[in-house]
């Protein structure tokens, strides 16, 4: 009976300690998020991704901080103007999403988005093979959830800066942006901390296309 009781309590410690640890996680997490909304430039969002780095190094086995420091970094890229340091955000992105060991649809968007992002720096020579691994990861997020809005506005967002010639342009990409507007309407995240982005970026390249 005494040893019943000590097991028990060991049980019941454990559970406490466990539940204490995902609850600071969570808090967090919502804080670097908080921050990343209000992220406006290169040195904004480097803040924010080196939070979220430090989340990661105290959370192992947890996806998400490195999803947000990948998106972090993958928009700094796009924000840089010399090429150069587009390419070591590119580089730093690339590096912490090889680390996760999860793959789900929210995974293969931001390997999508930083291929997007490769590839921006220097379209000509790396839309075959970065292109590529774009729409690969797009797929094989589009096979766990086709409901997910974040591979349309992707899709779109590429269509739309494709020269027309190449089956790109605004009237093709519209249709992608309109098909995400009606997903993000039903969408709803799985948790307060759970991927919600790109409605808003979504909205304003619908508004292009008019």
């Amino acid at each position: 009976m005494k040893k019943t009781l000590i097991t028990l309590f060991i049980l019941m410690a454990g559970i406490v300690s466990t539940f204490a640890a995902d609850e600071k996680f969570v808090k967090a997490v919502e804080a670097a998020l908080t921050q990343m909304k209000t992220a406006k430039s290169v040195e904004d969002f480097q803040a924010v991704a080196n939070k979220f780095e430090m989340i990661g190094k105290n959370s192992a086995g947890e996806w998400m901080p490195n999803y947000y420091a990948a998106y972090c970094y993958a928009n700094m890229s796009f924000m840089e103007n010399d090429s150069q340091k587009k390419d070591q955000y590119v580089t730093k992105a690339e590096s912490l999403l090889s680390e996760l060991k999860t793959d789900n649809d929210e995974t293969y968007i931001m390997k999508a988005y930083v291929a997007m992002a490769n590839m921006s720096v220097d379209g000509q020579n790396r839309w075959q093979t970065q292109g590529k691994i774009f729409e690969e990861n797009l797929q094989k997020a589009e096979k766990v959830n086709s409901e997910n809005p974040r591979i349309y506005y992707l899709r779109g967002t590429s269509l739309f800066y494709t020269p027309e010639p190449f089956g790109g342009g605004a009237k093709n990409a519209c249709p992608l942006f309109q098909k995400a507007k009606t997903k993000y309407e039903s969408f709803k995240p799985t948790s307060n901390i759970a991927p919600a982005w790109g409605k808003e970026y979504n909205e304003e390249m619908l508004k292009k296309c008019q």
